[in-house]
């Protein structure tokens, strides 16, 4: 079943299950056996050290833990934890405006979306080792059986092939892409002609279904997932109603965006939302000063450590996954 030129004209421009895991704009992990052997000589070498002496201060970013995962998390912040003082947004915050010192070290956890996994994995480990963290999630999202793109990418799929290549030939990426690479494409598209694709493919796919792994990795956690997580650990920060990219959507729905995916956690949950992460990490100064305008802070994708005196509304991060080669490689080099 063909796409059809009109529905595909509006987008400007693998086996099912083949996924694969480079989503969410997560840094692709070429193992070129060179580089990981610098990456581990660093590691074992003691390659935080660096990062400890400059009083390095972060914001680390996770997104989706698999089931397999959750021992390297454990080990990996356990790692963290010898190296680094592990403190909350609020206390990172703090430092940034200058109402505590950089003394130490420190790392402070972030994990995005809202997914199931976060809740299941990531939050019986953090309470374990009693280590704080912020979870951003999209209220707009929860119990609409929805997963906003990571769906979109487990639907393409179940395309007929016909139809799969023309979408993959159309958007110029050629008939070898994979859904993971066309999400990406699809994410930089105007607003409308995005949610239009993503309509039709979702009319295509009427028989679709997450399979137990899909589940897994993007399920998003329920109303009660989230009234179970402690609020003396664990803080709640918005990423909007339904994840748009935000520089693209008008006046009136950034205001929707921003502004009701607060009222809508703090009338669901009980307890003050104050603390935003824009989708993607997209932003622009109409976004920022939005923002502004409803929370005491925002988290971006910009890739750095922070430093007092940085906007509290374009806030870096670092990714580091769950390897501690790759957490040290990013510590060491990229927080300077």
């Amino acid at each position: 079943m063909a796409m059809g030129n009109g529905m595909l004209g509006m987008m400007g421009i693998a086996e099912r299950g083949g996924l694969g895991r480079a989503m969410k704009g997560r840094v692709v992990r070429a193992r070129r056996p060179l580089l990981d052997m610098v990456r581990s000589v660093l590691h074992r070498s003691g390659g935080l050290k660096l990062a400890q002496l400059r009083r390095t201060n972060v914001i680390l970013m996770f997104h989706e833990i698999a089931p397999e995962e959750a021992e390297a998390l454990r080990e990996l912040l356990r790692y963290l934890a010898r190296h680094f003082v592990i403190i909350s947004l609020d206390e990172m915050l703090q430092r940034v405006a200058g109402k505590q010192p950089f003394e130490n070290a420190a790392l402070a956890l972030t994990f995005d979306d809202g997914l199931r996994n976060h809740r299941r994995i990531v939050y019986p480990i953090l309470r374990e080792l009693g280590l704080p963290a912020t979870f951003y999630v999209c209220p707009g999202l929860i119990g609409t059986g929805t997963i906003w793109t990571w769906e979109l990418a487990c639907r393409i799929p179940w395309l007929e092939a016909s139809a799969r290549r023309e979408l993959y030939e159309t958007a110029g990426l050629g008939p070898e892409a994979d859904p993971a690479t066309f999400v990406q494409h699809l994410k930089g598209l105007p607003v409308a002609g995005r949610e239009a694709v993503e309509t039709e493919i979702r009319v295509r796919t009427p028989d679709f279904s997450l399979s137990a792994k899909e589940r897994d990795l993007y399920e998003l956690m329920d109303w009660d997932d989230i009234r179970e997580l402690d609020p003396a650990l664990i803080t709640i920060g918005s990423h909007s109603m339904t994840h748009p990219d935000l520089p693209q959507v008008d006046d009136n729905r950034l205001a929707r965006e921003i502004t009701e995916s607060r009222a809508e956690l703090e009338r669901r949950l009980g307890r003050p939302v104050v603390d935003f992460c824009y989708p993607n990490g997209h932003h622009d100064g109409r976004v920022l000063a939005q923002a502004a305008k409803v929370y005491r802070s925002a988290v971006t994708t910009a890739v750095g450590c922070v430093r007092r005196g940085d906007s509290a509304w374009a806030l870096k991060r670092i990714e580091v996954g769950t390897d501690p080669v790759w957490a040290t490689w990013a510590l060491a080099l990229r927080a300077g």
